[in-house]
């Protein structure tokens, strides 16, 4: 890696620092992405060591301060247990906010925890709300309801309608893609 790149980061964190130091929770916020995983350089050195537990203290300072984008990445931790005691009550609780703020994540990792917990019904429901807010990923997963019965009645129809829905996203990663035009 070259020096001007470490020199540059280090410029940006002192800068996150900084504004951390006077009360700027949009960069607690940015600076507890920084500290969440760390910043490794191509090769998978550490350039910046990760530190999870100071993460969450700066998130939950912005989630608290109304930070909305802190939301999602707060329950997150909660919900993994990265630097934090893992607490379902505490990441259901950020993700509900995260989707009244209007982030497709809160209501797609919903759809996850109660799907993981066996509650089909309750995970169709969430995933159908990450697919209102143009969520393609979660378009694909309500398809794929549709298609085998799972927490809705079958209906192919359905389900053609919802890949193509999906397809036609702007917000849909390659795996998400894929599945479509499998399914299709």
């Amino acid at each position: 890696m070259a020096k001007s790149t470490k020199r540059n980061i280090k410029r940006h964190l002192e800068l996150l620092r900084s504004r951390v130091a006077a009360g700027d929770l949009k960069g607690h916020y940015e600076l507890a992405l920084d500290l969440l995983e760390g910043i490794q350089d191509i090769r998978g050195r550490s350039i910046v060591r990760r530190d999870p537990a100071y993460a969450v203290r700066l998130l939950r300072a912005a989630a608290e301060g109304g930070i909305s984008e802190a939301f999602s990445s707060l329950a997150y931790a909660y919900d993994v247990g990265l630097g934090v005691r893992a607490n379902r009550a505490e990441a259901e609780r950020w993700y509900r906010r995260a989707f009244r703020s209007g982030n497709s994540i809160g209501a797609y990792n919903l759809a996850t925890i109660y799907r993981d917990a066996g509650d089909f019904r309750s995970a169709f429901r969430w995933w159908q709300r990450a697919a209102d807010l143009k969520d393609g990923d979660a378009m694909v997963d309500v398809a794929y309801c549709y298609q085998y019965g799972v927490g809705v009645r079958k209906s192919i129809a359905e389900a053609r309608k919802q890949y193509r829905r999906a397809i036609a996203s702007r917000d849909i990663s390659p795996v998400g893609r894929r599945q479509c035009t499998a399914s299709l």
